[in-house]
């Protein structure tokens, strides 16, 4: 069974990144440019309620995430 969890993202962002590298080398496309994310922006984000990380767990590994910005209507 899956597990969903909201995580903060200084707790995760090592698999967070390790999930996203594997993404990033499958997608011919979008190799044209580095994968580089601004960790401190999105760690502040993510403190500050900006930003929430939804992790998928299954059998004690992180096989999942989702990354969201929660703000007012535009």
């Amino acid at each position: 069974m899956v597990k969903f969890s909201v995580e903060p993202l200084r707790d995760v962002w090592g698999a967070v990144m390790g999930m996203a590298e594997k993404h990033w080398e499958e997608t011919e496309a979008y190799q044209s440019f580095p994968l580089n994310p601004d960790k401190e922006r999105y760690i502040n984000y993510n403190d500050i309620g900006y930003h929430r990380m939804y992790m998928a767990e299954k059998d004690g590994k992180y096989v999942g995430y989702l990354g969201v910005y929660v703000t007012e209507s535009m």
